[in-house]
């Protein structure tokens, strides 16, 4: 009889334990969708290496001035999951905040509007204290004009 009590026992703790995940995740989404804090915007040309600078949040958002110097080095940068184009094409470095292209971009075969070409992006600035969520719209500027 021990045993079956020690059982259903755990059975309950975990099924609170899991009810209590529920319910934090939810908080966090909808948490989430009300902190879109900050929309970034940037223009890039296509074809540029890998590599290659695309913005630096921390910079262009100015944390500095609204964390201070150390607390702005327990700041966490990550990209959050919007499509595999848009998260393939860029990078963002967990520390410095600073994107960059994560593979050449050919607007061309991205792009099948002649008139503009946007990829859009979310960061996730973490830990849970600071957390907010930037939008980044990267515009891709056309080279070589092939439309």
């Amino acid at each position: 009889m021990t045993a079956l009590r020690t059982t259903r026992s755990s059975y309950v703790a975990v099924k609170v334990a899991a009810a209590v995940l529920l319910l934090s995740t939810i908080a966090v989404s909808r948490s989430a969708a009300a902190r879109i804090a900050s929309t970034l915007e940037y223009t890039v040309a296509e074809e540029l290496p890998t590599g290659s600078v695309v913005g630096d949040v921390k910079r262009d958002l100015d944390l500095k001035s609204e964390y201070g110097e150390n607390e702005l080095s327990r700041l966490r940068f990550q990209l959050r999951r919007l499509s595999d184009e848009s998260n393939a094409l860029f990078s963002v470095d967990e520390r410095s905040g600073v994107i960059t292209t994560a593979r050449r971009i050919d607007r061309d075969q991205m792009c099948h509007a002649p008139t503009h070409c946007d990829v859009t992006i979310d960061i996730t600035v973490s830990p849970t204290n600071y957390f907010r969520l930037i939008r980044v719209v990267v515009h891709v500027a056309d080279l070589n004009d092939n439309r």
